[in-house]
């Protein structure tokens, strides 16, 4: 699992994007890859981002992914918001 965390900075100045393909652009074996985003002023805090974030930020990655990957990477990999997989 990849975790991506992001600064309130980085949201409220729209560098979402550039922290999460940081985090994935070195991925190798993508059937392994579960990606968690979550920004880290909502970690422990009681504040959550909106749904439009969260979307905006899963838009994002799998965009770059169908750019950069593959399609069918971009359409399979898991993507959630938070870190809460079991």
């Amino acid at each position: 699992m990849i975790l991506i965390v992001d600064s309130i900075k980085n949201t409220q100045d729209c560098y979402v994007a550039d922290v999460i393909v940081d985090s994935i652009k070195n991925v190798e074996d993508w059937k392994r890859v579960v990606i968690a985003y979550e920004p880290v002023w909502a970690i422990g805090t009681g504040k959550v981002a909106t749904p439009a974030q969260a979307q905006e930020a899963h838009k994002s990655v799998r965009s770059w992914m169908q750019q950069h990957v593959s399609a069918d990477v971009a359409n399979h990999t898991r993507i959630l918001y938070g870190g809460m997989y079991r």
